[in-house]
């Protein structure tokens, strides 16, 4: 089963890129396995940039900061957790998904993934990755970096 991926924003498809994407879905965090994902559901997710700065912003209403998980694995920033069942509730109607959800997205070369920051507001994840100089990109960087969530 594949792992939901979103195309990279940051360069048009090549072969390349979409190699990348396939090799992203192979690759799973230590939490991840197919059993897991059988209900689940995919947070929206915007991408914005400034000159400075990457900053990406999913939406994950009603979980806490240590029911999300960032982690920067290689070239790709995962975004996961799981949003439970109610609290015992007799459930009349339910629309709201739950379950598992992991997003990954592929970075830019220019990302500097070193000091990637990650905070929860108001139901909104943010995670901001600082740009890298002109020309300059991270050579040596941690094949998995855990992110601490803020909030």
């Amino acid at each position: 089963m594949s792992i939901f991926a979103v195309e990279n924003p940051f360069r048009k498809p090549d072969a390349s890129a979409r190699e990348k994407m396939e090799r992203a879905d192979q690759v799973r965090s230590d939490e991840t396995n197919d059993r897991d994902f059988r209900n689940r559901w995919t947070p929206p997710v915007d991408i914005l940039e400034n000159n400075s700065t990457y900053l990406f912003k999913a939406d994950v209403p009603g979980l806490k900061a240590s029911e999300v998980h960032v982690v920067c694995l290689g070239e790709m920033l995962v975004i996961s957790g799981e949003r439970g069942p109610g609290c015992g509730q007799k459930f009349l109607r339910q629309e709201r998904p739950q379950g598992r959800f992991c997003r990954r997205i592929p970075l830019p070369a220019n990302a500097g993934r070193e000091q990637i920051k990650a905070r929860l507001l108001e139901g909104v994840l943010q995670v901001s990755v600082r740009k890298l100089p002109t020309g300059q990109a991270e050579k040596d960087h941690a094949e998995r970096l855990e992110i601490t969530l803020n909030g």
